[in-house]
């Protein structure tokens, strides 16, 4: 006879967790529909980076065909139309946009303004994918994205009626981007291209990504008692920012929307973090806590390690930095939500702290050790010896165990509290033992004991008769 499987509603699909999976299964083919568009656009195949007030700032050419154009050409004007004029491009400079014409641009080249003709062309596709897997930024970015948006659709399988699955579904899958394809002047001025991919981005930003943020915010790691008894708050930032995009669409406002939604999702963060007392919801938020602090502590490391020149700066291995440091805040989110050996997250933070404290403490020992020694050295001899490496090298040797059990004492005592106690309730159980002969007693003693350490929610402790 079989025991039959308990029902777990976060392992069943619900009716949130189709039209969930539904979204982001549209939001993918219209990201390869758009991708498969653009291929029919003509185009200078510039790469562009918006970085300036008047205009588009061409950085690389894409197509390696002749071009009048050179890197950090600042494009002004097309045809005369200038680029802020966007977003209402005249018809007769759609019209001139054709494959095979040559168009006057107007450009800033070390701060004088010329004309340049430039002659249009098609996207090739073998010439683009061959690009993205030679260039190893964008290899980078398209392999970290597809390991994120893979590990988020395997953590939502596995939970689908779990909120916090598809919150974290969505966030992936808009954060993602799986294209690697510029944007440029053909997707301001063909009218489809405009709405398909600038004005889908404008939509994208201020009204679905502060809903997904402050979503995942107020389930993670399970929903707040507020958004159960109100399940309609949810809903309130979807709202606010489809009025931004009706109202205000090019105000700027929907931006000043999305940077006040990421601070108010690190609020009900810390919120959660302070109410939420139980063992498994702590245990979640370390884990998340500890892939948040672990990736934006890489990027601040490496940030100040550029800024100070402690390292020659590299863009590849700048962009690797960020790609582990995205990938590791997407593995403690994912361990911390499917509950996955959760509470190893103590093991691994206790020794993570033992060990960064021990060596910080024997660097300093040594390297204090061998600066000492050799001054004793010179002042003696005259000269530096080996000899003071050497047995700087012998005192961290005999330190080594010294030290690690002091400095995981004191981190257990200030930081571990609990399991510090429970250690030095099992101490004095031992001392005892070797004195108590009562088996009354000592029964009393051993309940105690475990309830001690491990707080069950009930205990019994069963004796064999002997026979």
């Amino acid at each position: 006879m079989t025991t039959p499987t308990p029902y777990n509603p976060e392992t069943k699909f619900n009716r949130g967790a189709w039209l969930t999976l539904a979204f982001v299964i549209f939001v993918l083919v219209y990201n390869i529909a758009t991708l498969a568009y653009r291929f029919t656009l003509p185009t200078d195949g510039w790469l562009v980076n918006e970085a300036t007030e008047v205009g588009f700032n061409y950085t690389e050419n894409l197509m390696g065909a002749p071009s009048g154009l050179q890197p950090g050409d600042n494009v002004i004007a097309v045809e005369g139309i200038r680029a802020d004029d966007w977003p209402y491009f005249p018809p007769s400079l759609q019209q001139a946009w054709q494959v095979g014409a040559t168009l006057d641009y107007t450009v800033i080249r070390d701060g004088q303004e010329m004309q340049v003709p430039v002659t249009l062309t098609h996207w090739q596709f073998e010439k683009w994918l061959r690009d993205t897997l030679s260039d190893p930024d964008e290899l980078m970015g398209l392999l970290t994205g597809y390991f994120l948006l893979t590990l988020a659709f395997f953590v939502y399988l596995r939970r689908p009626g779990n909120p916090t699955t598809g919150a974290f579904l969505l966030l992936i899958a808009l954060l993602v981007d799986l294209t690697s394809f510029p944007i440029g002047w053909p997707e301001y001025i063909d009218p489809l291209a405009n709405i398909l991919v600038v004005r889908w981005q404008a939509i994208l930003l201020p009204i679905v990504m502060p809903f997904v943020l402050i979503r995942f915010a107020l389930v993670f790691p399970h929903p707040k008692p507020v958004l159960q008894r109100l399940p309609w708050l949810a809903f309130l930032p979807l709202a606010i920012g489809l009025l931004i995009s009706v109202f205000s669409p090019y105000s700027g406002l929907g931006w000043f929307w999305l940077l006040f939604s990421l601070v108010l999702t690190v609020a009900i963060l810390i919120h959660n973090a302070i109410t939420m007392r139980d063992a498994v919801s702590r245990a979640q938020i370390l884990w998340g806590l500890g892939g948040i602090i672990f990736g934006f502590g890489l990027l601040a490391l490496l940030l100040f390690a550029n800024t100070f020149e402690w390292i020659e700066f590299n863009e590849n291995f700048t962009n690797l930095v960020a790609a582990i440091a995205l990938m590791g805040m997407g593995i403690c989110l994912a361990i911390a939500i499917t509950r996955y050996r959760l509470f190893d997250i103590e093991v691994i933070i206790r020794r993570t702290l033992v060990y960064a404290a021990l060596t910080a403490t024997l660097a300093l020992v040594f390297f204090g050790a061998v600066t000492l020694l050799q001054s004793l050295f010179v002042a003696v001899s005259g000269q530096r010896s080996a000899v003071a490496t050497v047995i700087s090298t012998l005192v961290i040797a005999a330190l080594f165990n010294p030290l690690r059990r002091r400095i995981q004492s004191d981190i257990d005592r200030r930081f571990f509290r609990r399991k510090y106690n429970a250690e030095k309730v099992v101490e004095a159980f031992s001392a005892s033992l070797r004195e108590e002969v009562d088996l009354d007693d000592l029964q009393a003693q051993i309940v105690a004991v475990v309830e001690e350490t491990l707080q069950p929610e009930s205990l019994s402790l069963w004796l064999r008769e002997k026979r």
